[in-house]
């Protein structure tokens, strides 16, 4: 709880971004400098407050850079947008016209890969439009660290980042 209220506490402006938007939105910067550069496609992994981070900074302190590809990894973007502690929420979502919040718009496809045995992985399907749910079981008996150190994790998440879009 301590990385979540540090990092919203000390987040910063649009006009005045903290230290760790600023490190995030200079890695993805460069990263995809190198995308662009090698004519590949931007991946971006991120894993539990990593990908709360992530998204907050491509939805508000990046909305230029495109992304071909995210995928979130046991995260509580869901929950956190519930909450409208995003820079980008709209309190005024969800309503009768729009029952979903938006997903960042230069992100070509979000997967947001969750295990229901995780206690801090929430489903971002439900409260954001284009993202897309994956449930994966780790099998660990604490499953918020069992992703990564999984190969299954990592051959299933290749052959489904393999699928067209």
């Amino acid at each position: 709880m301590g990385d979540v209220m540090g990092y919203f506490a000390e987040r910063g402006t649009l006009d005045a971004p903290g230290r760790i938007v600023e490190r995030i939105a200079g890695s993805i910067d460069e990263a995809a400098r190198d995308a662009a550069l090698r004519g590949e496609p931007l991946v971006i992994l991120a894993h539990s407050m990593g990908g709360n981070i992530v998204h907050d900074v491509l939805s508000a302190f990046r909305p230029d850079v495109r992304i071909d590809l995210l995928v979130t990894v046991g995260t509580q973007v869901g929950l956190f947008e519930e909450l409208k502690l995003f820079a980008s929420s709209d309190h005024k979502v969800p309503n009768a016209y729009r029952p979903k919040a938006a997903a960042p718009p230069n992100v070509g496809r979000w997967l947001n890969v969750l295990d229901r045995s995780d206690p801090l992985a929430f489903a971002a399907a439900p409260v954001f439009a284009g993202a897309e749910d994956v449930v994966f079981r780790t099998g660990a008996w604490w499953a918020h660290t069992g992703y990564l150190t999984s190969c299954d994790f990592h051959s299933r998440l290749a052959r489904r980042v393999g699928q067209p879009t």
